[in-house]
Order: structure tokens, then C-alpha cells, then sequence
């Protein structure tokens, strides 16, 4: 092995939730924080999955008792068992339970390459694709995929309605007074 090969100049210096919540915050500042972009924990599943039905789980395991397959590979490998996960959303002003996700961050122990899932709508917004699912390699690279999603003309026009909205809600309240 030669050390050489090596570089020991951090270029990654952010998490990913660090990533956009640095970028998000133009987002408030662009609508005087009547939409704001949050980025909080999360603890659900991230990509579509099977929901099992408890009654055909216990009798597919009565029926399966007798061998397990064991897929050694499961074993190799990253064994951190560190999950990261994110959602990335946007709050209205005067709308106190509503958010519109706009994407999933997840990574392991080790933050870059970091997973993430988009809704379905901004992924064609941003790639003209239904492809919603990406393994991003850097900070930079992040970066620039967050502030890229949030220029399209679906997430511009989606704010434009957030900032009328919040601003129907102002009014609202203020006629209420």
C-alpha cells in the first residue's frame, strides 16, 4: 500500500442535512419566511415497500419452518448499523400543520454517498424522468442538486402558491381580529 494514494484534505466538511439546510435558507429569505424549507429527523421508510398482512406472514413462517435460506453476503460489508435519515420539507406561514416533502436523505455511518428519494413530481421537474431514487457522491454535488430542484418551474410555481397562501391566511386572520 503506498500513502501516496492517499489525499488527507477534507473536502466533504458538511453532513448532508448541514448541506440544505445551508441552501434552504435562501428559500425563506426569497419569500420574506413565508415558506420555509425545514429538515428534521425521520424515523419511517424511505422508498415504496410491501406492507405485510400479519395472518399470511404467521402462515407463510409455518409453512417455511422447515429451512432458511441465509444469504452470507448480508454479513459482509459495511456492519455499522448507524442509520441517517431526513425529511426535507416545506412549512407555510399561517398553515401550522401542513408540509410538502420534498425529498428523503439517508446514509449511513459514513455520510457521503448519500441516498436520496424524491417526490415523484419534483424528480421529473428535475430530470424529466420518473427516476426519483439517487446516490449522491459529494457536498458539492448535493448542493448543487438542491438548489437545481428548487429552481424548476414546478417548485417555483409550487412556492408561488405557498406565498399566496399564506398570505389568504394572513388576511384571514387579520379580518378575524
Amino acid at each position: 500500500m503506498n500513502k501516496a494514494k492517499f489525499n488527507f484534505e477534507l473536502k466533504d466538511t458538511m453532513s448532508p442535512e448541514e448541506v440544505i439546510i445551508e441552501s434552504a435558507r435562501d428559500i425563506g429569505e426569497c419569500t420574506n419566511d413565508m415558506v420555509i424549507c425545514n429538515v428534521g429527523p425521520y424515523d419511517g421508510e424511505t422508498k415504496s415497500y410491501i406492507k405485510k398482512n400479519s395472518y399470511a406472514t404467521i402462515a407463510r413462517t409455518l409453512q417455511s419452518m422447515e429451512e432458511e435460506t441465509v444469504d452470507i453476503q448480508d454479513s459482509l460489508g459495511e456492519q455499522s448499523g448507524i442509520e441517517n435519515k431526513y425529511e426535507v420539507f416545506l412549512s407555510v406561514k399561517g398553515l401550522e400543520y401542513y408540509k410538502y416533502r420534498i425529498m428523503f436523505l439517508k446514509y449511513g455511518a459514513i455520510a457521503y454517498p448519500v441516498q436520496v428519494v424524491l417526490n415523484e413530481d419534483i424528480a421529473e421537474a428535475y430530470n424529466g424522468k420518473k427516476q426519483y431514487i439517487y446516490d449522491v457522491e459529494s457536498m458539492q454535488d448535493l448542493k448543487t442538486m438542491f438548489e437545481t430542484i428548487m429552481n424548476t418551474d414546478f417548485c417555483t410555481n409550487l412556492i408561488q402558491s405557498l406565498i399566496y397562501e399564506s398570505m389568504r391566511q394572513s388576511r384571514k386572520n387579520n379580518s378575524e381580529k
